[in-house]
């Protein structure tokens, strides 16, 4: 199964080809990237990405920790 937001004609042709299933939100006639269709796109920094997954691990690590300490049968 495969779910984007948007894509173009010819490349959902192909990835129907190799998926089960395809759900394609639109298909632009004259598509040309992903931000077209998007009232408030902005490109994100490499900064920003790993402020995101960098938090992300602390927040896992957290619930692990918090998990590790919790007693038997609670």
């Amino acid at each position: 199964m495969v779910a984007v937001p948007v894509a173009g004609k010819e490349i959902a042709d192909v990835i129907a080809k190799e998926a089960d299933e395809i759900v394609v939100l639109e298909t632009p006639a004259s598509f040309r990237a992903v931000a077209q269709v998007y009232e408030n796109w902005y490109d994100v920094s490499d900064e920003e990405v790993l402020d995101l997954l960098r938090e992300r691990i602390r927040e896992k690590e957290m619930k692990e920790h918090d998990f590790d300490l919790s007693e038997p049968g609670t």
